[in-house]
């Protein structure tokens, strides 16, 4: 069995290149970086997620290897035994920081 890395799937320190200059209009606003979480999936795809905090709302910013940029509220109470996964609240395919910047406007994060 052949564990070489498929080279149509970017690398977890590729998609990190992505969307780390994504999430800096959001920090420069103020949201702080709680969490970094990687995420090999073969059912969902591979991921990275920053989690950030600002004035007691919490909120996941996600990419992921097929391009997209997924934002997620956190509900601190969430339980993933008992809840279901919440809803995006916004997704971008082939996300650009002018779109992004956009979109976090909409939500009033910036």
């Amino acid at each position: 069995m052949d564990d070489a890395p498929d080279p149509e799937v970017p690398s977890l320190d590729a998609l990190w290149e992505v969307l780390s200059p994504l999430i800096g209009p959001l920090t420069d606003a103020g949201w702080e970086v709680m969490q970094e979480s990687p995420e090999v999936s073969w059912e969902f795809g591979n991921s990275v997620t920053y989690e950030l905090e600002r004035l007691g709302a919490a909120i996941n910013v996600e990419y992921y290897d097929v391009g997209e940029l997924v934002a997620y509220d956190v509900d601190p109470d969430y339980d993933p035994e008992r809840d279901e996964p919440s809803e995006p609240l916004f997704t971008i395919p082939s996300p650009t920081v002018e779109v992004a910047v956009e979109w976090y406007r909409r939500q009033g994060w910036i």
